[in-house]
Formats: C-alpha cells, sequence, structure tokens
C-alpha cells in the first residue's frame, strides 16, 4: 500500500443530518423493530482533502446511526455542489430540493439519482430530460447557479439517500448527498410555503414550525446563518417565536431584488426545509394629477 504525507483537514458539521420521529424506549424495541428504528438518528461528517483515488475521489462521508454506533464511510469527489442534509416531507406531499454548484459547471448537465453509495446511485431525472412525469422534474438556473428538483405526490418508499450530482468532463461527476424522509404523520419541521414573494422595500414572513422552534435557525443558500435577530448578508432580519403555536417567524425587512434567493430553516443542523424568496421590482404608480396629463 503506497504512503502519502497529508494532512486530514476535519470539518464538524460541514454534512450534518438528523431525524428522531419515533423515540421508542428500549423494552419496546425487538429484532423487528430494530429494522424499523435504526438510522432514525445519524450523525454526518465530512473528512479531506486527500490525494484523489483512481476514481478521483478527494472526500470520505462519515454516516454513524447513534442508536447502534455503527459507523459507515463512501469516498466521494469534491464538495462544489452543496444542499440541504435532510428533509422530511408529509406523506402525499411535494417537495422542491435546491442544488447549488461551482461557476465552472454552469454548462454541464445536471441529474437526480438515488441510492446511498454515491459510485452506483441510479439517476432519475437529468436537465437533458428534464421531466419524467409529473411526479418529478428538473430544472438548471446557470445565473445563480443552482438546479432544482421538483418531487410530488411522494410515498413513504421515496424515504432515502439522494444526490445532488453534475456531469464534468471525462466520464465522472461530483455531488452532495441528501437524505429525503416521507412520513405519514405531521414532519417535524415544515414550512407553509416553499415558495414566498415580496416586492422590493417591503417585508416577507416565513413561518417554520417544529417542536424544537427554540433551536431553529435561518440561513441563506451559499451564505451565513442566525438565530435571532440581526443582519443576514446585510439584510436586517427579524425573527420571533410563538411558543403556544411551536413557530419560528422569520420576517426580512427593506427588500432588495438581490435578495431573491433559497433559504432555509435549520434545525441545529440536523434536518432543514428550503424556501426560495423572490423579490420583484415594485411598479411606479400615478398621482391623480398625473393621471390628467
Amino acid at each position: 500500500m503506497a504512503e502519502f504525507d497529508f494532512e486530514v483537514q476535519h470539518h464538524p458539521g460541514k454534512l450534518h443530518g438528523y431525524v428522531d420521529t419515533v423515540s421508542p424506549t428500549l423494552q419496546q424495541l425487538t429484532v423487528q423493530d430494530n429494522q424499523l428504528y435504526l438510522v432514525e438518528h445519524v450523525g454526518v461528517d465530512v473528512l479531506g482533502l486527500f490525494p484523489h483515488t483512481e476514481a478521483r475521489n478527494h472526500y470520505i462521508l462519515v454516516v454513524m446511526d447513534y442508536f447502534t454506533k455503527w459507523a459507515e464511510a463512501y469516498m466521494v469527489p469534491e464538495q462544489s455542489v452543496s444542499s440541504v442534509r435532510w428533509v422530511t416531507v408529509q406523506s402525499g406531499g411535494s417537495v422542491t430540493i435546491p442544488c447549488s454548484y461551482d461557476k465552472t459547471y454552469q454548462q454541464q448537465v445536471k441529474y437526480w439519482c438515488r441510492g446511498r453509495d454515491w459510485s452506483s446511485c441510479s439517476p432519475k431525472v437529468r436537465t437533458v430530460s428534464p421531466k419524467i412525469s409529473n411526479e418529478m422534474s428538473i430544472s438548471d438556473n446557470p445565473t445563480k447557479p443552482v438546479f432544482t428538483v421538483t418531487i410530488n405526490n411522494l410515498k413513504s418508499e421515496d424515504s432515502g439517500y439522494y444526490w445532488c450530482g453534475v456531469e464534468i468532463s471525462g466520464g465522472s461527476a461530483v455531488g452532495t448527498p441528501v437524505y429525503l424522509s416521507v412520513t405519514e404523520g405531521s414532519p417535524e419541521l415544515s414550512v407553509d410555503k416553499q415558495e414566498m414573494t415580496g416586492v422590493e422595500g417591503d417585508s416577507v414572513s416565513v413561518q417554520c414550525h417544529s417542536e424544537y422552534y427554540y433551536s431553529l435557525s435561518w440561513c441563506r443558500m451559499g451564505g451565513s446563518c442566525i438565530t435571532r435577530s440581526s443582519g443576514l448578508d446585510g439584510r436586517p432580519v427579524l425573527i420571533r417565536v410563538d411558543r403556544v403555536k411551536k413557530v419560528f417567524i422569520v420576517t426580512m425587512r427593506g427588500l432588495e431584488r438581490k435578495d431573491t434567493g433559497w433559504y432555509w430553516c435549520d434545525d441545529n443542523g440536523y434536518q432543514q426545509i428550503p424556501v426560495h424568496i423572490t423579490v420583484s421590482q415594485r411598479t411606479a404608480t400615478k398621482t391623480s394629477a398625473e393621471r390628467k396629463y
């Protein structure tokens, strides 16, 4: 085995997923139950940058199940593609997942694939054939640069690992994992609408519903996160909580066109729900005196 001199750069929290939808006591668990409750509560992290392998992988994605302490590791190419890490949706509903990528990949084919292992995940939809059915579609916006995947009429069997992928030269690809959990009951983290609109100079409010409303934060894709009223990437943001309704309320004030983009409610890095905000230009209104002329 070849030996290398290299430094391991550890980035805690770079990738993290958590879901604790079921909390049974140990007395309630059986071997059959274990098959249901395993991987309900997991930690995800990335190690790297390492010398590349023959498959051009530079990073190691580590996943650990907190219940059994079982850990698995997967080689991944790079982190030039990013997205949310864990999204929970109610059965029968729909979700749109945003995937951002490096500007050098603006002209490349983007895709969405399913599978725990990056090297063998099965492509579901690609930008060269953006809609395979009414239940799944993909759309690319190279100017952002972000591509989105929309999945409708979700079922419990749709739960699992997916990947945002970008094809690059030489037949290789880069990607990042997203875990999608489809539940029969209400999700632990949800919003009223994933698509919000506002007008320049006005405000827009997003309500994030969660049992853990007190630990939520508001993040901008590719930017920073805040947990209390302050500025987010130069935009004044008011945050308040409704303890009775268990709602984390975000109000972005003094909107500008540049605020258009993807954001998400984040449960302490464990799971997220993305929200797209579109800020339109304010149209001039004429006064009654002006209308006479």
